[in-house]
């Protein structure tokens, strides 16, 4: 017995394995993304209104409270732009029904003074001076039209202050206009409605790309080349428009309709003069003519 317990101590005693534990660190567990409140999504095209490219003189506004109108890039017909008109009209109802007022109360000064004015010369004198301070009202018009379109707020003053800077142009442009026009009449009836829409554009040409009166009328004719069935449809419309002046009732609403469909010219010719990418060209001032010497017959 004590043999055994002797050799047992003799043994080496067993030391039990224990399970060490592993010294890696384990993976901190994946945070997860965090807001960021300055950064905002880009904006894409979807967000963003088809507007009608800015060009020319007409200044750009900073009111948010604008809104663009949408142009489409197929002509719509004139009583389809009824709708965009008045969309644009209603952008600066104020300035335009302030401009068609001035419009109103100069023709209404206009006879007042004609009924006690005495002798031809005064008479010549009263229609002068009605003519020029119309020519002006009505680049002040032509402004606030292509503002309205653009979707820019503008007002009597600003548009005012826009004619002033290119009385001189505006006068002498619309001087031309009105005696191609009356020669056109008096000569023969029939070119004055090949003239009329060509040199509709004059104008706008004056007012927007800041042109001499020349160069805007050339610009005109150029612009309207393919386009005259347009200006007439705007001409229908308006004509259209003033039929229910026959009454009282329908005077009103005249006025009212006349008002919502002013921008249709300007619209027009932001149509005209903002041609999608790859359209034919429809602004040259000036078109080479055709060679008149025929060309060698190859043998």
């Amino acid at each position: 017995m004590l043999k055994l317990i002797m050799e047992n101590q003799d043994k080496p005693t067993p030391v039990p394995q224990q399970n060490t534990p592993n010294t890696t660190l384990p993976d901190p567990p994946a945070q997860p993304p965090q807001p960021a409140d300055d950064q905002t999504p880009p904006p894409t095209n979807a967000d963003q209104p088809v507007t009608a490219p800015v060009s020319g003189g007409a200044s750009q506004s900073n009111d948010k409270s604008a809104a663009p109108v949408n142009i489409p890039s197929e002509w719509p017909g004139a009583f389809k732009i009824y709708k965009i008109s008045k969309a644009a009209v209603s952008q600066n109802m104020s300035a335009i029904v302030g401009l068609v007022g001035c419009i109103v109360l100069t023709v209404i000064i206009y006879i007042l003074i004609l009924m006690i004015a005495k002798g031809l010369a005064a008479r010549y004198i009263v229609e002068f001076i009605f003519y020029l301070i119309n020519f002006i009202i009505s680049g002040a018009l032509v402004y606030a039209c292509l503002e309205s379109v653009r979707g820019h707020k503008t007002t009597v003053g600003a548009a005012f202050s826009v004619a002033m800077d290119k009385w001189i142009n505006i006068i002498i442009t619309s001087l031309i206009v009105g005696v191609l026009l009356l020669i056109s009449i008096v000569l023969f009836i029939i070119p004055f409605f090949f003239i009329f829409p060509r040199l509709s554009l004059a104008l706008y040409n004056v007012i927007d790309k800041d042109m001499g009166p020349v160069e805007a009328i050339q610009a005109s004719w150029a612009q309207t080349k393919g386009n005259v069935s347009k200006v007439y449809g705007i001409v229908g419309v308006t004509i259209l428009i003033l039929i229910p002046t026959i009454t009282i009732i329908g005077v009103i609403l005249t006025l009212y309709l006349d008002i919502m469909y002013a921008a249709a010219y300007a619209i027009l010719f932001l149509y005209i003069t903002n041609k999608p990418a790859g359209a034919t060209p429809t602004n040259d001032v000036a078109t080479p003519p055709p060679s008149i010497n025929p060309a060698p017959s190859q043998s």
